[in-house]
């Protein structure tokens, strides 16, 4: 990898540093610059000890030690770097008066970590399907801010039929606290509706949001599901979305045309009763009729269409 011990005033630029203990090694180092580097499979990623130093567009990924980013020291500046599939995406140990903004941490085991570490800034990123904690600092961390941060999970919105078929081409629509983060064509978005399996590309979904210092709220997510003109029952359903997860809509269709046909038939069961055919004749006669009618309101639904009565 890259050695930096020392150095100062050093920039690296567009560089893709795989298999090694570290992939770019600062030790010592100053006012040295880092921009749109790669760093993979090795123990670290971006080991800083050092002050001043400035890592922007940087990504680290798979790396299976400490993590993506690791900085002890002071005044560095992280801005919109993303740590993928790390242990940790980024860590500050030991550090203080460091800038972290709009940086990303996705599947990584911790999303921001800090021990020891204080009167840190840490605007505006993402931790996005953490396994254990998108957010940990220990007692001795203290002063740090993280105003604007959010801690975010992956939703699949799953539509299927009664018998649990998938249904292809319904609208969904995600907001999160008034804010829509996904919509379909229906709902007058670009995103995709159900696929052939029923399902939704996977969303990135807000769980909760740093609202100033180190205070997390929990955010508010309400899903709509659309089959033709109508909402399904309990559609907008609110999600829990403090974990990554697929979430079923079961949507029951009936046609206009069944139902009018098995009030038909229901009719004519009362008919015969009236008119005396005997227990045994209207039971039998009314029956057959039911089934016919049956058959025929789906296979009009089959023709033009249903709607929606039930969802869960």
């Amino acid at each position: 990898g890259f050695n930096l011990t020392g150095r100062t005033n050093v920039t690296i630029k567009n560089v893709i540093v795989t298999g090694w203990q570290y992939g770019f090694y600062l030790y010592y180092s100053s006012n040295n610059t880092l921009t749109n580097n790669t760093a993979y499979n090795n123990y670290y990623g971006f080991r800083i000890y050092g002050s001043n130093n400035t890592l922007t567009n940087n990504t680290a990924y798979n790396n299976t030690y400490v993590g993506g980013f690791y900085i002890s020291g002071p005044y560095n500046t992280l801005i919109n770097n993303t740590a993928n599939n790390n242990w940790n995406g980024f860590c500050l140990g030991s550090s203080s008066y460091n800038n972290l903004s709009e940086n990303t941490a996705l599947n990584n085991w911790y999303g921001f970590k800090l021990y020891n570490s204080s009167s840190n800034t840490l605007h505006s990123n993402w931790a996005i399907n953490s396994t254990t904690q998108a957010y940990r600092w220990d007692n001795d961390s203290t002063s740090n801010d993280f105003t604007g941060s959010v801690a975010a999970n992956y939703l699949c919105v799953e539509v299927v039929g009664c018998a649990g078929v998938p249904l292809q081409g319904v609208e969904v629509k995600v907001v999160v606290d008034g804010v829509t983060v996904y919509a379909s064509p229906g709902f007058e978005g670009t995103n995709a509706t159900t696929g052939r399996d029923g399902k939704t590309p996977w969303i990135i979904v807000p769980f909760q949001t740093c609202i100033s210092g180190t205070t997390f709220v929990e955010n508010t997510t309400m899903v709509t599901v659309r089959v033709g003109e109508l909402n399904a029952i309990n559609s907008p359903r609110e999600v829990n979305m403090a974990t990554s997860h697929t979430e079923v809509f079961i949507v029951f269709i009936i046609s206009f045309a069944l139902d009018f046909m098995v009030e038909l038939a229901l009719w004519f069961f009362l008919s015969v009763q009236l008119t005396g055919f005997g227990n045994m004749g209207y039971l039998v006669v009314g029956v057959i009729f039911l089934v016919q009618a049956v058959l025929v309101g789906f296979f009009v639904l089959r023709k033009v269409g249903g709607w929606v009565v039930a969802a869960g």
